[in-house]
């Protein structure tokens, strides 16, 4: 084949050139030392002769070239019987670097023939038009691996993907073997693949999909055996074991393979057993095997709902460990605030500590462990009613009032934060509010509270849970007291500015309270002031009323209370009584004689019966005063006089309180309260969500009512439609006319 060029040029013979083509490809496709410049000046003469280029002709030339090489490759690599997978690695990766290097040579064959689909139609040998001449498919590296892949990769197919799949099985069975030909292999796979743009359908196809199926076979065998023969605690670990090997060993794959051999692994050795492991976990909790509940969390986590067994195993486990907390208890101590609280606050730690250190605080089994403490405080063993909410309160009480030992403020903090963590499990949080507001009350009001900033520090906790609304009052007591400390001395100031006003030798001070933040309208009673301290109320009355016009105060005496210091011509000693002012107003009354009768006592005093006998039986038994006779009860001809033979260590004496103190027999009271409170709760949330929707049917009020409640408790239906058919009678609310179960709101 030649070319005749006219005047000044030379004549082109592809019959001449091309064997100098064929000796430099050789060595540039077995990768050796060859000068490419000659070699592309070659291809350009070729590709640039007149009249006619041999674009069709060369790419022919080098099509019979590449397609003879690949041939005698696969003859050498199909004579390796023992490592063909090597030995076509080898060859390829040889093969591939010298594929390029071609490209190299015919890159102006590539771009101005192969690459040109709209080029002009091809002349034949003799100049004229070819019919059969066509624009191949492929440029010259895409054909050098067309034609690896059609005669060398497809031919070896089978046996190659065998080999794979069997170092591979061999390298799981702790074999020495070398995975990197397994790698090579997926390489050159997803390589041919690119030639027809079939990267991974072809490299699915080949190796994937039996490498996934040989692993899934392998693994179902070697995990069914090992945990009948092993158990579950050993085949755990065997798990985790394999499993960071098969995380190690799926390198060898395309990272689009990742995902599903990670699939089929976790499918296999983690949910094909998560029943058997999930039930073994009662024995590792029973026996605190933390070490294998990690593993549990770790294999389950895995794959999909691998906790649900578990996690009722657990929520199931720390209930019954909290209720045989309880059991454990005897029928006084369940009654008792500090044991029983103290009980359930151990419960909750070992649960948290549980979670934490078994299960990574993973916010399933944290779910698990607030709905068992739920169950656990707000119902009893028998599943009757708890008393969490009431005992609960009065473990703060004990925890903030003060006591012969008072704990560290670190400790209190801790405390603090416990009954912070045990309260949000209470549904009747009403009950709470009730009880600790009393109790809350009465620590503000005898002085007995142990630290200001951990009682704000509880209530900020409540309002963080449930709302500023759930502790308004509480804050608001607080407050009071604030104000109360400034106003006293703002009323000292008044007094030191008036001398006229001066009260004498009583120091006295006053709180003044804001009605209705407080929970002690219940405890006033009748009472004649004693005369000496008659005119401390009436100068505190007339500067209040100066200060703030149009406000009212009434006086609480139960409340109240003072210090009086003993005679020292009477008592031996000069003792300092810590009283009530009803134990005052009794003592002041031996002032004018040293035996009087329990009648002329309660004629001068004027409290009731009840008041009267327990003031006085509480300095009878304070050996204050004799009683005759000494009987536990008081009769209105009992002759008592002052104990001129009384002794004590101490100098500063406190006499128990007459005050009634919030006991077990006041919580039917109490209760009742919480019962009124919350009808009126509910009917006022029943005004706002009819207001705001002005219709509703039954059943979407009833819910609604239900969900804007459950924050405070739990409130039952028939009571809920109690308060409706009230709102009806007070018309709040009306039924519709043509839908009985259709309420209206009445402007």
């Amino acid at each position: 084949m030649s070319a005749t060029m006219g005047r000044g040029q030379r004549v082109v013979n592809v019959d001449q050139i091309w064997p100098n083509l064929v000796a430099g490809l050789t060595k540039i496709i077995n990768l050796e030392s060859v000068k490419m410049m000659p070699l592309i000046e070659d291809v350009y003469r070729l590709c640039t002769a007149h009249p006619r280029p041999y674009y069709e002709d060369l790419y022919n030339l080098f099509k019979k070239f590449i397609e003879e090489h690949a041939d005698r490759i696969h003859e050498v690599i199909n004579q390796s019987q023992s490592d063909l997978l090597g030995a076509y690695t080898r060859n390829w990766a040889t093969f591939v670097i010298g594929a390029d290097y071609c490209n190299h040579v015919f890159r102006y064959l590539n771009s101005h023939w192969i690459n040109t689909p709209t080029a002009s139609p091809l002349k034949g040998r003799l100049g004229a038009p070819s019919s059969t001449s066509r624009v191949p498919t492929y440029t010259i590296k895409d054909l050098c691996l067309h034609t690896w892949r059609t005669r060398v990769y497809t031919k070896l197919k089978p046996r190659l993907i065998m080999q794979a799949l069997t170092i591979i099985e061999q390298h799981r069975n702790g074999d020495a073997v070398h995975l990197a030909s397994v790698a090579d292999l997926t390489r050159s796979i997803v390589h041919l693949g690119s030639v027809q743009k079939k990267q991974l359908e072809w490299y699915q196809q080949d190796l994937e999909i039996p490498f996934v199926s040989e692993t899934e076979s392998y693994y179902a065998r070697e995990s069914s055996s090992f945990i009948d023969t092993n158990g579950v605690s050993a085949y755990l670990e065997k798990a985790e074991s394999r499993i960071h090997e098969e995380t190690l060993r799926m390198q060898v794959l395309d990272l689009s393979s990742h995902k599903k051999l990670t699939q089929v692994v976790n499918m296999v050795l983690v949910n094909s057993h998560k029943e058997r492991i999930s039930n073994e976990c009662e024995t590792y909790l029973a026996n605190s095997r933390i070490s294998e509940l990690n593993r549990v969390h770790r294999l389950l986590g895995r794959v999909d709902d691998g906790y649900s067994l578990v996690l009722q195993i657990v929520q199931k486990w720390i209930s019954s460990a909290g209720y045989e907390k309880i059991r454990a208890l005897s029928t006084a101590d369940q009654n008792d605030p500090q044991k029983n609280i103290e009980a359930l606050l151990t419960v909750h730690k070992s649960a948290c500590d549980l979670v934490r250190n078994a299960f990574f605080d993973d916010p399933n089994f944290v779910a698990a462990l607030d709905k068992a403490c739920h169950q656990v405080v707000n119902e009893t063993p028998d599943h009757n009613r708890s008393q969490a909410p009431e005992l609960l309160a009065r473990y703060c009480d004990t925890l903030l009032k003060k006591s012969k030992v008072n704990l560290e403020e670190a400790q209190l903090d801790e405390s603090v934060a416990a009954v912070i963590s045990l309260f949000k499990y209470i549904e009747e949080k009403d009950v709470f509010q009730k009880f600790y507001s009393k109790l809350l009350a009465r620590r503000l009001i005898l002085g007995t509270s142990v630290s200001d900033d951990a009682e704000r520090a509880l209530i900020t906790g409540l309002k963080a849970e449930c709302g500023f609304e759930y502790v308004n009052k509480l804050t608001r007591m607080l407050t009071d007291v604030t104000l109360c400390l400034d106003m006293n001395d703002v009323f000292n100031s008044y007094l030191h500015d008036n001398p006229a006003l001066s009260l004498g030798k009583v120091d006295f001070s006053v709180m003044v309270l804001t009605a209705g933040s407080w929970p002690i309208q219940g405890q006033q009673t009748t009472f004649n002031v004693p005369e000496e301290l008659e005119s401390c109320l009436k100068v505190f009355n007339d500067f209040y009323h100066a200060k703030f016009q149009g406000r009212k105060l009434n006086w609480i005496h139960s409340l109240s209370k003072g210090e009086m210091k003993s005679c020292p011509k009477v008592l031996k000693r000069p003792y300092e009584f810590q009283l009530s002012v009803f134990q005052m107003a009794v003592l002041l009354m031996f002032n004018l004689s040293d035996t009087t009768t329990a009648e002329s006592i309660a004629t001068a005093v004027g409290l009731p019966a009840d008041d009267l006998e327990r003031t006085v039986l509480s300095l009878v038994e304070s050996k204050i005063i004799i009683k005759k006779p000494p009987t536990k009860s008081l009769a209105p001809t009992d002759e008592l006089r002052v104990n001129l033979s009384f002794a004590s260590k101490r100098l500063k004496i406190k006499v128990i309180s007459s005050v009634k103190t919030e006991k077990a027999d006041d919580s039917p009271s109490t209760y009742k309260g919480v019962e009124e409170d919350r009808k009126m709760y509910l009917q006022a949330a029943i005004v706002r969500i009819m207001k705001a929707r002005k219709e509703l049917k039954h059943v979407q009020l009833v819910q609604e009512v239900i969900n804007q409640a459950k924050g405070r408790f739990q409130p039952s239906v028939p009571v809920i439609k109690k308060c409706i058919e009230g709102l009806i009678e007070k018309e709040f609310l009306r039924r519709h006319d043509n839908e009985s179960d259709r309420y209206s709101y009445v402007a």
